[in-house]
């Protein structure tokens, strides 16, 4: 929940300029036939800013992920399942990300891992790294493992291979 303090300071925002273009559009409704289109325009505007909103606060309350034997099932704003055991393409890749480790402090960037699984019907994402920045701790990585060892496609091996050595040494990401 790190991102409450500036989701809260936008939506104040957006609901200040929402009134005070309503009310300065309601006391210039005499002088201008337009202005009634301006608070639609407004209205429209805020509605849109306050769902974009809501979609954040969901994904990130909501942001969830299990492995039940071979099946791995990551939920954002809705569930989405692959078992590993059928993935038709298992994959690893890293993005950039900002982390902020106090408040206040500067952000850095560093390189998350996401593991990639796909089967006949869906994708999942699975990021590889805590809300806090840390690397999933060791028996988590274990257990990716081997659920991931089971599948017979490509890229299962070294996906494998490299989850049973991060947890054996987090430090090997880096060399």
């Amino acid at each position: 929940m790190v991102l409450i303090g500036p989701v809260l300071t936008l939506v104040s925002f957006a609901v200040g300029a929402f009134v005070v273009v309503i009310i300065g559009d309601v006391a210039d409704l005499s002088e201008s036939a337009t202005s009634g289109w301006a608070a639609v325009g407004a209205g429209l505007a805020f509605v849109a800013a306050a769902a974009f909103v809501l979609y954040q606060i969901l994904a990130l309350a909501r942001t969830a992920a299990w492995l039940e034997g071979s099946r791995l099932t990551v939920r954002r704003v809705r569930a989405r399942t692959v078992d590993l055991a059928s993935a038709r393409i298992v994959s690893l890749s890293a993005h950039n990300e900002r982390h902020r480790p106090l408040q206040g402090a500067v952000s850095t960037p560093i390189r998350t891992p996401y593991l990639s699984a796909s089967d006949d019907a869906t994708t999942v994402h699975l990021r590889l790294r805590d809300p806090h920045g840390g690397l999933l701790p060791p028996e988590e990585m274990r257990a990716l493992a081997d659920a991931v060892s089971v599948a017979r496609c490509p890229g299962a091996e070294d996906v494998a291979s490299w989850f049973r050595a991060i947890a054996a040494d987090p430090r090997s990401l880096f060399s």
